[in-house]
């Protein structure tokens, strides 16, 4: 039998590593959402995590800071999934309505973004509609700066003036780093300027 790599007892994950973890999940899962057993199991087969008091406890800090939602069910197990609602926040102490933003920057600058890109909850976000609104959006506050930098850019400022021809969705899925630029321009070049200074050194 092949010999499986067991967590080490007392090693540690990340800070908040398995909390998106576990809402990489349930935007999988959207919008029906996930039942808590085959939460535990998913977590369990991914990252060998048995405990399932740690787990209650992410689950219950997530509820309160309104990224996820329990929904009970009479005779069945709890059902979490990904708000469409306004919920209240604890942390905060007044309701707020989760956005996009807030789920796609805890993966776009991770390994997992094209997991995330991939999943039910951002794909059903995502349509051309919207993709050609932040396209938009993008060209009207940054697109003058970036067409400046270079030539390159000649092309992306006349698609940029009719976005419909611009095919985001599909070149989305394959540089998800035109999704970053468009979500959170600023920090995509901070992002990339520390990828370049770790190639050169």
């Amino acid at each position: 039998m092949p010999n499986k790599k067991r967590r080490k007892q007392g090693e540690r994950f990340p800070k908040d590593y398995i909390k998106n973890q576990i809402l990489l999940i349930a935007c999988q899962h959207f919008p029906k959402g996930i039942e808590e057993p085959d939460l535990r199991d998913t977590l369990r087969e991914r990252f060998r995590i048995r405990e399932s008091k740690g787990i209650k406890l992410h689950l219950a800090d997530l509820e309160e800071k309104a990224l996820l939602s329990k929904v009970s069910q009479k005779g069945k197990a709890n059902m979490w999934k990904i708000p469409t609602e306004s919920r209240f926040n604890k942390e905060f102490g007044y309701e707020v309505t989760p956005t996009f933003e807030m789920y796609a920057e805890k993966f776009i600058f991770s390994k997992y973004r094209n997991k995330f890109i991939e999943s039910s909850y951002a794909r059903s976000i995502l349509t051309d509609e919207h993709l050609n609104h932040l396209a938009l959006g993008f060209w009207i506050d940054y697109g003058k700066q970036f067409v400046s930098i270079a030539d390159t850019f000649k092309k992306i400022e006349e698609e940029f003036h009719d976005p419909t021809r611009f095919n985001l969705s599909k070149r989305i899925k394959k540089s998800p780093t035109i999704l970053s630029f468009l979500l959170f321009p600023e920090k995509t070049i901070v992002e990339m300027a520390k990828e370049f200074k770790e190639e050169v050194m």
